[in-house]
């Protein structure tokens, strides 16, 4: 078997599993929310062939993930949990934040 690329902490699951690896780690297929992970050095290479992200980056590493670029895996339960939700005291825009005041705008 390929060894992971990133192996998710936190993560909001979008997509059935791929598989089941152990009794605590799941092969993802897409996920959501990058509040931890660990990333191998074959995923920072892969993230940065993919360079210039125009997207969020959970996305862009999910749709790596999905069309088999990224192999990507998950701990099952989450070790690691986003303290609040997206919108509340934080300094980054919600995708769909940020397109509503782009199309404003324009």
């Amino acid at each position: 078997a390929e060894a992971p690329d990133v192996l998710y902490l936190g993560y909001t699951q979008a997509a059935p599993w791929r598989r089941s690896v152990s009794a605590a780690v799941r092969e993802a297929e897409y996920l959501w929310t990058t509040v931890g992970y660990v990333l191998w050095p074959s995923g920072a290479r892969k993230l940065l062939a993919g360079l210039p992200v125009d997207q969020p980056v959970d996305n862009f590493m999910s749709n790596l993930m999905a069309g088999g670029t990224l192999r990507g895996f998950a701990l099952v339960p989450a070790a690691v949990k986003q303290a609040k939700e997206w919108n509340v005291d934080n300094d980054v825009a919600h995708s769909d934040d940020v397109a509503w005041v782009q199309n404003c705008s324009a």
